[in-house]
């Protein structure tokens, strides 16, 4: 199994309701679905939407960030910007993976 990463995806969304969050959800949960069944380890952990900024984040954990960008263009999901993180939280190890 390849080692996987965490992405972060930052998008304008304009509104930003949460009926507009949740067509998005879906899109890119149906497309990361897909990418795995054709063998691509990628998959969409989550989104979050800040309504005063207009702005949803989306993190991901792949193999590498053209996976992440093959999710988002089959989802139809523009964004600004895909860049590789780490995250720490209750029960997990804080883990840091390279920069793109």
């Amino acid at each position: 199994m390849s080692r996987r990463e965490v992405f972060l995806v930052e998008r304008f969304l304009a509104g930003a309701q949460p009926a507009a969050v949740e067509r998005l959800a879906a899109g890119l949960g149906a497309a990361s679905a897909q990418l795995r069944a054709e063998g691509r380890p990628v998959f969409w952990l989550g989104s979050l939407a800040v309504a005063d900024d207009e702005t949803c984040l989306c993190v991901f954990a792949a193999g590498q960030a053209a996976d992440v960008e093959a999710v988002n263009r089959l989802a139809g999901a523009g964004y600004e910007r895909i860049v590789a993180g780490f995250g720490a939280g209750k029960g997990r190890r804080d883990r840091r993976v390279r920069h793109r």
